[in-house]
């Protein structure tokens, strides 16, 4: 607000100066100091115009800087509906793909059942956050904090969640098809019954998918691509590992389909390979 106060102070200096200098230089060189006041009048009337119009200009981008601000802070209340509604507005404003969301502090937000289609929240802070039933599709959450976040049922399909911090956080019969979780943490997360079909869950330069103690149960990791992946202490009872790429993961401790521990003698290709003569089946 203060730079467009001393912007619109240096345009209206700017419009004076440009309206004396010629005006007075005239006069000067002609002598017509009687003429001096209609041509300054004309001058004066011509800027006037211009500032107003400037200053409409300038005023109109304060109103979208402030209301822009003003649904974000909505956006990240924790009251029923408020977060919905505004974020309908920043959807409207073209606010919720232009970046104007990126590292923005929601965390705690009721964002249950908010339409987030594709939006850009890279590097946001949703800890603890309602988005249960919230639709992701396609949303850009890439190194988003999402620590203990309640995303049962949501829709992440498509969604990239790479670097996210998922730790903890509900994803119980949420859709994950497709998603992008490439070095994404999910140490202790809940995958109940989610859906994570052709999503990409493989080794980052750094590190590999953190699933440790990861609830797992009935989930479908069909085809998900888990070499490497910490898959210590997971509970994995009841799970779809059909075509699920395994390599280097680290299964210590961890309950398999069928209910048994995993041992280091343990055919996984028992799990994974449907032409295998004792593949285990997940409606078996």
């Amino acid at each position: 607000m203060k730079s467009a106060t001393r912007l619109r102070i240096w345009i209206l200096l700017m419009l004076i100066v440009v309206v004396l200098v010629p005006s007075l230089g005239a006069a000067w060189h002609t002598g017509d100091w009687g003429g001096l006041a209609v041509s300054l009048s004309t001058e004066m009337a011509g800027a006037i115009v211009t500032y107003l119009l400037l200053k409409l200009v300038i005023g109109g981008k304060e109103w979208r800087e402030a209301k822009k601000a003003d649904l974000i802070a909505q956006l990240g209340s924790s009251m029923k509906d408020v977060p919905t509604a505004a974020a309908k507005e920043l959807w409207r404003h073209g606010w919720l793909y232009d970046g104007s969301l990126r590292r923005v502090y929601l965390g705690r937000a009721n964002l249950e059942g908010a339409d987030l289609s594709r939006a850009d929240l890279r590097q946001a802070n949703l800890e603890e956050a309602n988005l249960s039933r919230t639709s992701l599709y396609e949303a850009n959450l890439e190194g988003a904090n999402l620590y203990k976040a309640n995303l049962e049922g949501a829709d992440l399909s498509e969604a990239n969640l790479r670097e996210a911090n998922l730790e903890g956080a509900d994803l119980s019969e949420a859709n994950l098809e497709g998603a992008n979780l490439k070095g994404t943490d999910l140490s202790g997360a809940n995958l109940y019954k989610a859906n994570l079909h052709r999503s990409a869950l493989y080794r980052s330069a750094l590190s590999g998918a953190n699933l440790y103690k990861a609830n797992l149960y009935k989930a479908d990791l069909n085809e998900a691509d888990l070499s490497e992946a910490n898959l210590e202490g997971a509970r994995l009872r009841g799970a779809n590992l059909s075509g699920t790429r395994l390599p280097g993961a680290n299964l210590e401790y961890t309950a398999l389909p069928d209910a048994t521990s995993w041992t280091p003698d343990t055919d996984m290709a028992r799990f994974t390979d449907p032409e295998h003569p004792d593949f285990w089946r997940p409606d078996a």
